[in-house]
């Protein structure tokens, strides 16, 4: 076996990886953000750790050929970032993120393929 089709066995084997991660995590928000209580001026802990996950989602799925499912994670922190902000979580807010948590796994499901694909060597 090549060294380039080895390396393209591997980046293919982390990529497989990473997406099996994801959907995991992502029922895990969901359940996460659809626990979360509404009006409330005491912001739960919850609502740090999905900004944590959202950040860590939208700044990786990019590399692994998600760049949309990236920007919808973005938007996501940034509504949870507002709330953490506000110190405060509202129905629309709350609503918002599980919505948006609900549609990810189809940024998941569709990855872009670029039209020239990056020369390894």
């Amino acid at each position: 076996m090549s060294k380039t089709t080895e390396l393209k066995a591997q980046l293919r084997a982390l990529s497989q990886a990473y997406k099996a991660r994801q959907e995991l995590e992502l029922q895990d928000m969901l359940h996460t953000a659809t626990q979360l209580p509404a009006g409330t001026s005491t912001l739960p802990e919850e609502v740090s750790t999905l900004r944590n996950h959202l950040h860590k989602l939208a700044g990786s799925a990019g590399t692994f050929g998600y760049p949309d499912l990236g920007v919808q994670a973005r938007k996501l922190e940034q509504l949870a970032k507002t709330c953490m902000d506000q110190h405060y979580l509202d129905a629309s807010a709350r609503l918002r993120l599980v919505t948006g948590i609900q549609a990810l796994p189809h940024w998941l499901r569709t990855m872009k393929q670029t039209r020239r694909q990056p020369r390894l060597w």
